[in-house]
């Protein structure tokens, strides 16, 4: 409905400048490594509409965080069915410092090709094929495809939806260096997500903290 209805643009906004500020409240509170970062989905539509780019700028020097600290993720098919005026964007981003990724990749579309004409840094495998990979093996086969491509095109590859060890084991075999999931933490509350930065920052594994979060909740 927000989509329809145009609402989406005042509401990715807002989540953008309140992600900004928090990520570097945080990075001040914990003396967190500036190699953290923070993604942000967007819709499509911003690609399409003036001043997104003098937005994300002004957000970023209003809130203090270093531009390559926010990861911004649009949907294949928002870049697929963009026009030549995506491309502009993205290239003023990325001079800007910003950091991009496609989400839900390999839904609805075949082809690697587009990637080449888009400054991007990182794209997210759906999670419908890392769900299916271990009963499928065409499944696993199209993730391979998609991480020995990738890394041809000097692009991250992060794979969506990880929830059992089996498929992180799967994963790594296949050169996937980077993933999220319920295996590595659920949805968090503001206070949890809290502990996990300063478990991090301590430099405990990330599935460690979630098995103490998850203890600290029953308890």
């Amino acid at each position: 409905l927000a989509e329809e209805t145009g609402m989406i643009i005042d509401i990715d906004r807002w989540i953008l400048k309140k992600s900004c500020y928090q990520m570097q409240k945080w990075q001040k509170m914990f003396n967190i490594n500036s190699d953290i970062t923070i993604s942000v989905n967007i819709s499509g539509k911003h690609l399409k509409k003036p001043g997104f780019v003098q937005y994300v700028k002004n957000v970023l020097e209003d809130s203090g965080l270093l531009p390559k600290c926010l990861k911004i993720e649009i949907t294949e098919r928002s870049v697929v069915e963009s026009n030549k005026h995506t491309e502009v964007v993205f290239d003023e981003l990325r001079q800007l410092g910003v950091q991009l990724q496609i989400d839900d990749f390999g839904i609805g579309y075949s082809s690697l090709g587009y990637l080449s004409h888009f400054p991007i840094d990182g794209l997210k495998i759906d999670s419908s094929f890392v769900s299916k990979m271990l009963d499928d093996e065409s499944q696993e086969d199209i993730v391979q495809t998609i991480v020995m491509l990738t890394d041809r095109l000097n692009i991250h590859v992060i794979a969506e939806g990880i929830e059992t060890v089996d498929q992180l084991d799967k994963l790594r075999s296949l050169g996937c260096e980077i993933g999220q999931g319920f295996l590595v933490a659920k949805p968090l509350k503001k206070k949890d997500a809290e502990y996990l930065l300063m478990n991090i920052s301590n430099n405990i594994e990330p599935r460690t903290i979630w098995a103490l979060l998850a203890k600290k909740s029953l308890d």
